[in-house]
């Protein structure tokens, strides 16, 4: 993989050189070559800086929607728990409420702070 990269970049660099001397070789005035170089140069800057601003919103994109699925998992996760935390505290609650004054209402109020934790449904 590494050797395909390498020709790849051998090939860009070959060819970039190429064209250069090419300018610099053609039967043109010293001012125009250095135009057209200049010119050239500036129209590939300006190719690089379009494909970045590209790839840093297509990257800014999936980072976000990312985040967001994580987030929307987080939350299904935080209702499960909640959920079976409810159903574990409202079954000892109600063997409890024999127990002692309030011991069931206490467990009650667990499980809605369990759920509220866990937010909307």
């Amino acid at each position: 993989m590494q050797d395909k990269g390498d020709f790849l970049a051998g090939l860009l660099v070959g060819g970039l050189v190429g064209i250069l001397v090419g300018l610099l070789v053609a039967p043109v005035p010293g001012d125009e070559t250095r135009r057209r170089i200049a010119r050239h140069a500036s129209e590939a800057g300006d190719r690089v800086r379009d494909g970045a601003v590209r790839t840093a919103t297509q990257v800014r994109g999936a980072a976000g929607s990312a985040a967001e699925r994580a987030g929307a998992s987080a939350q299904a996760v935080g209702r499960r728990v909640a959920e079976q935390f409810g159903s574990l505290i409202g079954g000892a609650g109600q063997g409890a409420d024999g127990v002692g004054p309030g011991a069931g209402g206490d467990l009650g109020q667990a499980a809605a702070a369990a759920e509220d934790a866990a937010g909307p449904a």
